[in-house]
């Protein structure tokens, strides 16, 4: 299972995206279900997935919070955001539009749901932003079985303000589904 928790805590790690290789997998290292669009960490990430592992990337408060859902691994939530936004477009319209009815609206009351599993996670980690997520992992006791291992990565936002750029070439638009 793929964990931001988990990768936060990574010693040494710079969480920000980068270049696929040549040899990258066909599917997502996370959810398994998108191609990958760029990789953080040596992770062949979706643009779903990206935002929930590229925590030191430039405006990654501005995309995604950090939610308590332990009923879910980073990857089936990633899936269900995906397929959220994926209702909202075949209606031509958003997560994030105020006037919905019918299929987008109940899409846009599960997503809001999810939205209000910040309030646990600044309980337990005292924020909901992930850019804090390293500070607040390493401050609380190291055990197997504490409750960080529900603390997930949801993306709220279509990408990031100012495109990520990739180490190698020039700048690239990662637009959500």
């Amino acid at each position: 299972m793929m964990d931001p928790v988990q990768m936060a805590m990574m010693d040494g790690a710079d969480l920000r995206v980068g270049h696929l290789a040549q040899t990258a997998p066909a599917r997502c290292d996370c959810c398994g279900h998108l191609p990958p669009a760029g990789t953080v960490a040596g992770l062949s990430l979706c643009t779903t997935c990206l935002p929930a592992f590229a925590l030191d990337e430039y405006d990654i408060d501005c995309v995604t919070r950090l939610i308590w859902c332990p009923l879910f691994d980073q990857g089936a939530l990633s899936r269900l955001v995906t397929a959220l936004q994926a209702v909202s477009a075949k209606h031509e319209t958003t997560l994030w539009s105020q006037e919905l009815s019918g299929e987008p609206l109940a899409a846009k009351r599960v997503f809001d749901t999810l939205k209000k599993q910040c309030e646990p996670a600044v309980s337990l980690l005292g924020t909901d932003r992930p850019s804090r997520l390293r500070a607040a992992a390493r401050a609380l006791p190291r055990r197997p079985d504490h409750a960080l291992s529900g603390i997930r990565c949801l993306t709220v936002s279509t990408w990031f303000a100012k495109s990520p750029a990739p180490p190698v070439s020039g700048t690239w638009e990662i637009q959500t589904v």
